[in-house]
């Protein structure tokens, strides 16, 4: 699902999707999260273990598709806020993959919740 309405701040679309994220913090702890929600320019992470905003760390996404995974790590991003189990990262660079999540959307294995 597509959102951005009238309303929104946000200056690019976000793309709702659930599935894995490994989040390596600056102090090179491994946490682990659901994504939420993701933009080209950052993305919302559903986890339990808090980060400090304004914190650098680096992420990996894990797709799951019905033959085959499609990963995309090493994404650079700062941490925007952290509320309610839910941590706002915005990336260092556009992530320039985002094209993808919207061509093969229908291909991944993705938990709907």
């Amino acid at each position: 699902m597509f959102i951005n309405s009238k309303d929104e701040k946000r200056a690019t679309a976000r793309l709702t999707l659930a599935s894995k994220v490994s989040i390596l913090d600056d102090k090179h702890n491994k946490i682990q999260g659901i994504l939420q929600d993701l933009s080209a320019t950052g993305v919302s992470i559903k986890t339990d273990t808090r980060l400090d905003t304004g914190s650098s760390c680096n992420l990996s996404i894990t797709i799951e598709g019905n033959n085959s995974n499609l990963m995309i790590d090493e994404l650079s991003a700062k941490v925007i806020r952290f509320n309610d189990n839910v941590v706002a990262l915005e990336f260092k660079d556009k992530m320039e993959w985002l094209t993808l999540f919207y061509v093969y959307k229908n291909k991944f294995k993705i938990d709907k919740k």
